[in-house]
């Protein structure tokens, strides 16, 4: 039996639960928080001092005191204490201050141009504004500035509709391109470009392993392909290494897509070489830490980024 909704994670009521009220309750609190989100503050690193029952804020990346283990989180001031909620991908919140608006993208916090602004305090509207621009700027004052006002509405509808007519036509313009693509025999699948029925296929593909690191050296299990050649190994950072950094590269060059990098999470590294270089065996990436201490934990994404050419033959 479902215990949440599948895309807001809200308490669902079960038979012959006891103390209903509590879940129910529950439920309430998270949608209190996850509907229309009105912020006091971005990025708050401590429950601020001066926080009301309702306000709601965002937690930064690197939080202190209670807010520690809700990095990028939504926190609702409660009566007693505090209520943390995870963001939706692609969720929208605003400023109660200024109207500006903030994306969850999944990972980060972005600011939108866009912002809500007050129009004779009853009024909303959504907008492009410069960030000098506040809403007693714009306010209309006087029936002529309430025209200009329309007038400058009205352009904007019209440009928006010349925006999405070229939309449009770059859209058709994309289909026609692929369609002559189909035409001369070129696929999309599993990253080949080229396939053809005699064997022969050219692909750009990737792979991606997410790595859990302890001891002196280790050794992904995604490896290089066979004929393949390499075009970047890039690392991402998903839980803080217990090692003073790190390497990344093979085993005739353990430095060779990355070095000296840092153990904090977030941590990025695109490996590019010099030039594409070729894989005539099956390779694996190897991880090691600087220096002679072993790693005792953290985990990194390993994506490997390669293209590989096969003739008109059905074996490797």
């Amino acid at each position: 039996m479902l215990q949440h909704t599948e895309r807001l994670g809200l308490p669902l009521l079960n038979v012959n639960q006891s103390m209903k009220e509590i879940i129910h309750n529950e439920s309430l609190n998270l949608l209190d928080i996850l509907v229309h989100p009105i912020i006091e503050k971005m990025f708050v690193t401590k429950p601020p001092a001066n926080a009301k029952t309702g306000q709601l804020y965002v937690i930064a990346k690197n939080p202190e005191s209670i807010f520690k283990d809700h990095p990028f989180e939504l926190a609702l001031k409660r009566h007693r204490g505090w209520h943390f909620t995870k963001p939706l991908k692609w969720m929208h919140v605003s400023m109660n201050e200024d109207g500006k608006q903030y994306i969850w993208s999944g990972h980060h916090w972005y600011e939108s141009e866009e912002r809500l602004i007050a129009v004779n305090d009853n009024t909303i509207i959504a907008g492009n504004l410069p960030k000098d621009v506040t809403s007693r700027d714009i306010t209309p004052r006087t029936s002529e500035t309430k025209a200009e006002s329309v007038q400058a509405t009205r352009q904007e509808r019209a440009n928006t509709d010349d925006y999405v007519e070229r939309s449009k036509e770059f859209l058709k313009q994309g289909v026609e391109f692929r369609e002559a693509v189909k035409r001369v025999s070129l696929t999309e699948t599993d990253g080949k470009i080229i396939e053809e029925n005699s064997g022969e296929y050219f692909q750009i593909a990737r792979l991606e392993e997410c790595v859990s690191l302890e001891g002196n050296r280790v050794s992904t299990n995604i490896a290089i392909p066979t004929h393949s050649m390499i075009l970047a190994v890039n690392i991402r950072v998903k839980e803080k290494i217990k090692a003073t950094g790190f390497n990344v590269g093979v085993s005739d060059d353990l430095k060779r897509y990355g070095q000296n990098l840092k153990a904090a999470v977030d941590t990025t590294n695109v490996g590019l070489t010099n030039h594409p270089t070729t894989y005539w065996q099956r390779t694996h990436i190897i991880l090691t830490p600087r220096g002679s201490t072993p790693f005792k934990g953290g985990k990194v994404i390993v994506n490997v980024h390669y293209m590989k050419s096969h003739g008109p033959w059905d074996w490797d």
